[in-house]
């Protein structure tokens, strides 16, 4: 804004232009049209009814007077409650609900126009939107508001809550589901009986609350024949049994406990349904559904001409020949179309992966296969630029062959897992597939058998614990390790309070000194489990760990591996390339840094090579080999070139600038110091070790911090600088800052608040917590309150909580101009602007300091906080001689 513009500066133009325009208008330039006042009002009515579906009985309570204004009302009403008189029902006659709503039922008519479409607010769309427009009344109706929970303990100190009910109150909640079959009767004859729409039939025939059959339904809300229900029953169930396979072949889509409840509902009531030859063509899903038929075979007892064709179709179509092509397909090959340095499987190499998975007597074991295999598989990582990282944890590699999406393998895994289960000619092929899958991914093997069990298809969730332990007990039994197993499981129940306080008791036994039998039991499993922490999502297992110190304290944990790795990926994504670093450590030898073509034009000098010049290899920006560096060094009236990139002719350098980074440095240095100092910075992985040592070590007390400061002004960049590489699984130093003892703790955020305003993503997402830890550490308040509040303020604080948090941050050194600004960014606590007004009053340091810290739109937010203090005239005055028009026109708005 302060470029030249005309006679001023722009931004002194528009300022003018702005005042000038004000000041020829008197009125609102624009007048909001009453069509959006009214828009307005509809919408905030909609609000206030829409926070009232919640309440008891509302939906019932919006009917009932549309129900009473119905001819015959009275009867309705109590054939809905009763189901007497039935006769009463057939004379109803089609009446406009809509408008009837309208003159007997106001809040109806407005629930009723908030479901329908705008262009069909009539009968067809009422029977159209019938399933939204009961919404309420279903809620009211079918929901279990008379289950009680009871606590069971189990054999392992496992406390399982369970909902229970009696005869009587399930009596009454089939009562309830009638009642509300009543109510859609008297909506199908009061809409002129018309079809409803597929949605709703669905809502009434499918799933594990299904109230009506499919041919009742088509009785009850059609007014077809009795061949044509018969009919229309036998389509909607060919129907069903073509979804379902477009389920199971779909590779976009997770198999779940919904699918396999389709199968057993519409697959498995017909024995002819399940012989394969009526089957669609040849697909990895269809595999996995004759699979699941034999598994359920198996289980029931039925062994027919049905089990042995499925048998049959699975030996048929070479399934474990599928499987080896597909994991191959997921390798590095040697034929691979592009494969520069002649990597990957060769095709012998290839034939014994094949012959593993197919041979009923294999060549290789489980070992030489897995270290044949497992470096040649595609990896599946979290990329930054040029590092590369394991983006679930760093003891499990991600693999392309495991992703969820387009083609995932859940299907392989689970035909495994099923067929290594039965006594059949097949077993043993698929017990080695599933060995394979859980020696490479044994978490993932377990979540893909869970989603298939699960009654949520996005996450693992169950109806009953018991369904839950019955799988975790199948995948134990199938040879995924316990320990694993149960870190992966606490990792699921994370926001089920009550469980996740149980898993950190479970694991607290790992400290525990009984050497009773059932104490070293508890302290076995407890060491398991650490053991199978490395193998969950590493942000969860940090997390827990944490919690598990916090609530434990005589749990001792060592995480100095970890810090020092999430230390490790700082530096790494941080890191200021060797050219960066090369200027700082020659300091005021350096007489220019920057890009050759903006070299002011006091320092150009002529450009020269001589005998000791390199030009004979690489001398580009970190990772950026098409952005070469050149570095010169001034003799008299010319610069020689100490080092240029091999690409770069040296005659260009006599016509031209260079135009990527260049360097220059006094005649005062020894060329050989430069050279020796360009070749140690360029190993940029001694300088990452260096850097990663020397902030251990200060952690530690063993390095003062401007020492510290000054390595990582020369090192870490400031630009974009990043806490962590910004993969939701992978743990952070945002994490491992809480977990640190009060000491370092203080060190490194001082350190990294102090060396840019960037440095506060740290604690940003957890401003709250220095105070709930402190409020913890003084019993002021308990573990689960700590829990609760510390997932309530996530990204927030309370006012308490940030007046700790700037207490704190000024008392162990940060920078009075970061906090400003800090406080700048969160004017609407109370107390960052009480630091503020305080910092302009003279506290906690140069105030001028700190304005000049500040960009001009940052300034310019100042006037309006310094307006409401008592002496707000005199902290405006700090501002009046500001440049920055924008400042002076805030200053101007708020003076007087």
């Amino acid at each position: 804004m302060a470029i030249p513009f005309f006679g001023s500066t722009l931004e002194n133009e528009a300022y003018d232009l702005q005042q000038k325009v004000q000041s020829q208008v008197a009125g609102p330039l624009v007048k909001i049209a009453q069509s959006a006042i009214a828009a307005r009002a509809n919408y905030r009515a909609y609000l206030a009814r829409d926070e009232r579906k919640y309440e008891l009985n509302y939906g019932t309570n919006l009917l009932k007077p549309l129900v009473l204004a119905m001819p015959q009302g009275g009867l309705l009403w109590r054939y809905i409650e009763t189901g007497e008189p039935q006769t009463v029902l057939e004379t109803v006659c089609e009446v406009d609900v809509l408008e009837l709503a309208k003159v007997h039922a106001s809040d109806m008519a407005e629930h009723l126009i908030d479901q329908l479409n705008s262009f069909e607010r009539n009968n067809q769309g009422i029977a159209e939107e019938l399933e939204s427009v009961l919404s309420l009344v279903r809620g009211d109706l079918l929901t279990d508001h008379f289950s009680e929970e009871a606590e069971y303990t189990q054999p392992n100190g496992m406390v399982l809550t369970l909902a229970v009910r009696n005869d009587a109150e399930n009596n009454l909640l089939q009562a309830r589901a009638e009642q509300y079959l009543r109510v859609i009767d008297v909506f199908y004859h009061a809409l002129g009986k018309r079809e409803f729409s597929k949605y709703m039939m669905a809502s009434l025939t499918e799933g594990d609350e299904a109230l009506l059959s499919r041919e009742a339904y088509y009785q009850r809300y059609t007014q077809l024949s009795v061949s044509d229900i018969k009919s229309a029953a036998e389509n909607a169930k060919a129907k069903n049994i073509q979804s379902i396979f477009r389920h199971f072949t779909n590779q976009d889509e997770l198999l779940c406990r919904e699918h396999l409840k389709l199968v057993d509902e519409h697959f498995r009531s017909s024995r002819a349904l399940c012989h394969p030859e009526q089957w669609p063509q040849l697909n990895m899903g269809l595999i996995t559904l004759a699979s699941y038929h034999l598994h359920s075979d198996y289980n029931q007892h039925i062994g027919d001409d049905i089990t042995e064709a499925l048998a049959n179709y699975l030996n048929d179509n070479h399934i474990w020949q599928l499987a080896a092509q597909h994991i191959i397909q997921k390798c590095h090959k040697k034929s691979d179309h592009y494969n520069p340095d002649n990597l990957g499987l060769s095709e012998a190499q290839i034939t014994r992966i094949c012959d593993y998975f197919t041979a009923d007597t294999p060549q290789e074991d489980l070992s030489s296969l897995l270290a044949l295999v497992q470096p040649q598989l595609y990896r599946d990582e979290c990329c930054r630029g040029d590092l590369y990282l394991n983006k679930f944890s760093e003891k499990q590699p991600s693999y392309q062959l495991f992703k969820d999406h387009d083609d995932d393998f859940q299907r392989f895994t689970l035909t495994a897992f099923l067929l290594r289960q039965l006594p059949f000619p097949q077993q043993n092929k698929a017990d080695r597939l599933w060995q394979f899958i859980i020696a490479l991914a044994p978490v993932r093997a377990a979540r893909n058998v869970l989603r298939a069990y699960s009654d949520d298809h996005l996450s693992i969730e169950f109806d009953t614990i018991l369904d839950e332990i019955e799988v975790y007990e199948q995948l134990s039994k199938a040879g995924i390790d316990g320990g694993i197993l149960n870190a992966y499981e606490m990792s699921n129940q994370r926001y089920n309070s009550e469980r996740y306080l149980n898993w950190i008791e479970i694991y607290s036994e790992i400290a525990s000194d009984d050497n009773s039998m059932f104490g070293s039991m508890g302290r076995n499993k407890a060491k398991a489990m650490e053991q199978g922490l490395a193998y969950i999502n590493e942000r969860t297992k940090v997390e827990f760990l944490h919690h598990v110190s916090l609530k434990h304290p005589e749990v001792e944990l060592d995480f100095s591996h970890d810090l020092q790795r999430a230390i490790d990926i700082f530096v790494q994504l941080n890191l200021h390339s060797w050219e960066h670093a090369l200027a700082q450590e020659l300091g005021r030898d350096c007489l220019y840094f920057g890009e050759g073509e903006k070299l002011p034009k006091k320092l150009h000098k002529a450009i020269v090579a001589d005998s000791l010049s390199i030009h004979d290899k690489p001398c580009h920006v970190d990772g950026r080999s098409w952005e070469a560096c050149t570095v010169l060094q001034q003799q008299g009236d010319n610069y020689v070139i100490v080092m240029a990139d091999h690409e770069v002719p040296l005659a260009w350098y006599e016509e031209r600038l260079p135009s990527g980074p260049l360097l220059i440095f006094s005649e005062q240095l020894e060329r050989a110091a430069i050279i020796k100092c360009v070749a140690e910075l360029q190993v940029q992985s001694n300088r990452i070790k260096a850097i990663v040592e020397q902030t251990m070590a200060y952690l530690d007390n063993e390095v003062e911090f401007d020492v510290m400061a000054a390595l990582f002004k020369g090192q870490i960049s400031t630009e974009f600088m990043r806490i962590d590489a910004d993969e939701y699984q992978m743990y952070s130093l945002r994490q491992f800052v809480w977990m640190l003892d009060a000491k370092r703790r203080n060190k490194l955020v001082r350190l990294l608040l102090n060396h840019d305003y960037r440095g506060f993503k740290l604690i940003e997402a957890q401003m709250e917590q220095p105070w709930l830890l402190h409020q913890l550490a003084h019993n002021e308040i308990d573990f689960e309150t700590y829990l609760s509040k510390s997932g309530e303020y996530e990204g927030e604080a309370s006012e308490t909580g940030m007046a700790f948090l700037l207490t704190w941050l000024f008392d162990i050194g940060v920078k009075p101009e970061h906090l400003v600004l800090f406080c700048i960014k969160r004017s609407h606590f109370d107390v960052c602007r009480e630091f503020i007004v305080a910092h302009a009053r003279g506290q906690y340091g140069s105030f001028k300091q700190s304005l000049s810290y500040l960009y001009a739109d940052r300034r310019a937010e100042l006037p309006e906080i310094f307006s409401q203090a008592a002496d707000a005239e005199a902290l405006l005055a700090s501002l009046k001689k500001d440049k920055s028009r924008k400042v002076k026109e805030a200053v101007n708005q708020y003076a007087g």
